[in-house]
C-alpha cells in the first residue's frame, strides 16, 4: 500500500486524477471532434456532378459562335446588292453551319447543366407557381437562362455556375412573388366558395357586345401578327424553327375555333403541331423572341 498524505492522494491510472482536499483535477486526452454530416435534400445533386469548369468552356464557345454568325448576317445585309449569287450562298451556308454548331454546342452541352441547375434550385427552395406543374416552371426558367448566355462574361473572372445560379434564383423568386400577388387579387370562378351571391348574379347576367372600336382593334391586331409571323419565316434558319412557324400561323387562322387561349394552351397546340418536345420548342421560341425583339425596333412593328 502506498503512503497516504493528509494533503490528498496521488492515483495515477489510464485518466490521472489528482485530489487535493476539496478540489480534484480530471486530465484526459484531447476530446474528439464530432464529424458534421450534411445531407442534401431530395433531388439534389451536387454543382461539380452538373455544372464544371468544361460547362463554362461550352458557354465561352456557343457566344464565340454567335458573334461569327451574326458577323456573317451583318455581311451578308452590308453586300447582298453588290454580291454575286455564289458569294451570297457560301455566306448563307456558313451562316447554316454556325447555327448547326450552336446548336449542338447549347443542346449537348449547356442544356443539360441549366436543366440540373434550376431543378436543384426548385427542389431545396420549393418554388412553385399555381396552375403550372414543376416542369413547365422549369422550362420557362431554362428558356430564361438562354436568353441570357450573351450576358455572361468570363474575362472578368466570374464563374459561369455562380452568375448563372443567381440569375435563375431570383428569375424563380420573381415569378413567385408575382403569383403570390395575383393569388390575392383574384378569385377563381371554380373556387364558388370564396364568391358572394351578389357576385355570383352579376357573373351569370354578364353579357356584353363588344364595341365596333374593340372588334376593328382585334381585326389590326391579328393582321399585325400576320405581318410579323411572315417576318419571323424570312429569318428562321433551322427546321424546327420553320415547323414552329407553320404551327403559329395555322394557330392563327383558327383563332376563333379555339375554346382556351392561354400561354400554356399556345405551347400546347405548337408541341402538338410539330412534334416538338419541351426543350426543343424553348430552343426555338428562344430563338424567335431574339427576332422578335428585333422586329419591334421598325417603327412598322410599333404598336
Amino acid at each position: 500500500m502506498p503512503d497516504m498524505k493528509k494533503a490528498g492522494s496521488v492515483s495515477v491510472s489510464a485518466s490521472t486524477t489528482v485530489s487535493l482536499g476539496k478540489k480534484t483535477l480530471s486530465k484526459t486526452g484531447p476530446k474528439k471532434r464530432r464529424r458534421r454530416i450534411s445531407r442534401r435534400k431530395p433531388g439534389t445533386k451536387p454543382a461539380s456532378q452538373y455544372f464544371s469548369m468544361d460547362t463554362q468552356a461550352s458557354i465561352v464557345t456557343y457566344q464565340d459562335l454567335t458573334k461569327s454568325e451574326n458577323a456573317n448576317l451583318e455581311q451578308l445585309q452590308a453586300l447582298s446588292g453588290s454580291m454575286g449569287n455564289e458569294e451570297i450562298g457560301k455566306i448563307e451556308q456558313k451562316i447554316a453551319e454556325l447555327s448547326t454548331q450552336k446548336e449542338k454546342v447549347y443542346v449537348q452541352e449547356v442544356l443539360p447543366a441549366f436543366d440540373a441547375l434550376v431543378e436543384n434550385l426548385i427542389n431545396v427552395y420549393g418554388f412553385k407557381v399555381m396552375h403550372e406543374s414543376k416542369q413547365d416552371l422549369k422550362a420557362e426558367c431554362v428558356e430564361f437562362l438562354y436568353g441570357a448566355v450573351h450576358k455572361f462574361d468570363a474575362s472578368k473572372g466570374s464563374k459561369a455556375f455562380s452568375y448563372f445560379n443567381v440569375v435563375a434564383k431570383n428569375w424563380l423568386t420573381i415569378r413567385s412573388k408575382q403569383n403570390a400577388k395575383k393569388l390575392k387579387q383574384y378569385i377563381s370562378l371554380d373556387f364558388k366558395e370564396a364568391i358572394s351571391q351578389t357576385d355570383m348574379e352579376t357573373i351569370e347576367r354578364y353579357s356584353v357586345i363588344p364595341s365596333y372600336e374593340e372588334v376593328m382593334t382585334a381585326v389590326e391586331m391579328n393582321e399585325l401578327l400576320g405581318h410579323i409571323v411572315a417576318e419571323l419565316e424570312k429569318k428562321v434558319r433551322t427546321d424546327n424553327e420553320r415547323a414552329t412557324i407553320s404551327a403559329i400561323k395555322i394557330i392563327l387562322s383558327r383563332i376563333d375555333d379555339i375554346d382556351l387561349l392561354s400561354k400554356r394552351a399556345v405551347l400546347l397546340y405548337i408541341r402538338e403541331i410539330t412534334g416538338l418536345s419541351s426543350k426543343q420548342l424553348s430552343i426555338v421560341l428562344s430563338s424567335l423572341k431574339k427576332h422578335y425583339k428585333e422586329l419591334r425596333k421598325l417603327e412598322e412593328f410599333e404598336y
